[in-house]
């Protein structure tokens, strides 16, 4: 995510948990003197069974526009209103996927509700997400808790992969004020495979123990790289099982945001290396920013 963010995008169907993700947007559209976009994709797909219950000369797409555009507009000027920003209410017809992703590629960060009714939950949880994170390049913040305060505890799970070290960077440019841990958990997979080879439990130990010290060194020299970010971050080492040690870090810690890089670019990839962001995204209680291979570039 580029460090200034000049347009936010909040997809919105105006559920309660959109509504969360709009307000957000705006504290961080007005944080950073940023344009807010709020879009809502009205789906043709079900025009047709709702028309035989109307009047035979109601246009029901003319009409579900309509009335979502004047609910948009009085939305946008409430927030302009509040927050002195810009805002721009758009509201088109097509699929909900494909027209949030183009409109995301237009902006520097999309935010959506974790929940909600079609489209929105759609967008987040099961396949239409995985779709939406391997297609977009742009980062894409989940909201799941109110928009009251600005972001003040961050963690940044990281695997010194490109990907990650991108969400530390967006996580430390999208909370400025915020405490961040970085959160490393290292493999011990092997470690079955060593005795069964005949490796004792001590030398396994000793191991265990540099491959700590390794990863703790590692933290530390990327986080001594961020320059004066430095001073706000601290490290923590696991080792084991991903998902289960992360989210028992989320409880620990007790984040109001959790950034997190996406590797996967092919669909191979995201069945393999794809499962840690959206276990983190379904279960986490806190937002969730995914920052997409790629995001940033172009």
């Amino acid at each position: 995510m580029q460090t200034s963010v000049q347009t936010v995008l909040a997809a919105t169907d105006f559920s309660e948990h959109a509504e969360r993700a709009v307000q957000r947007a705006a504290r961080l559209a007005a944080e950073r003197r940023a344009r807010l976009c709020l879009l809502h994709v009205v789906d043709p797909s079900g025009f047709h069974a709702i028309g035989q219950w109307l009047t035979p000369t109601l246009d029901v797409g003319v009409t579900f526009v309509t009335q979502a555009q004047a609910a948009l507009d009085a939305q946008a000027q409430a927030l302009r209103e509040r927050h002195g920003i810009e805002v721009e209410a758009r509201v088109v017809t097509g699929d909900p996927l494909e027209e949030t992703r183009d409109a995301a590629a237009q902006a520097d960060l999309l935010v959506l509700g974790a929940q909600g009714v079609h489209p929105v939950r759609a967008l987040v949880v099961g396949t239409t997400a995985d779709r939406l994170l391997r297609k977009s390049v742009r980062p894409l913040l989940v909201v799941k808790q109110d928009a009251g305060r600005a972001y003040r505890r961050v963690l940044v799970p990281v695997d010194f992969s490109p990907y990650s070290v991108a969400a530390l960077q967006a996580a430390l440019a999208l909370a400025p004020q915020a405490a961040v841990e970085v959160f490393h958990v290292f493999d011990t997979s092997y470690e079955g495979k060593l005795r069964l080879a005949g490796v004792g439990d001590s030398d396994i130990i000793e191991h265990r123990v540099r491959a700590r010290q390794d990863a703790l060194e590692r933290l530390n020299a990327l986080v001594a790289g961020l320059g004066t970010d430095a001073q706000r971050i601290s490290v923590a080492v696991d080792h084991g099982d991903v998902p289960m040690l992360l989210q028992h870090r989320v409880e620990q810690f007790a984040p109001d945001l959790v950034a997190i890089g996406k590797h996967g670019q092919s669909f191979m990839e995201d069945l393999l290396l794809g499962s840690v962001t959206r276990h983190v995204v379904a279960e986490s209680a806190c937002d969730v920013l995914v920052v997409p291979r790629g995001a940033g570039q172009g």
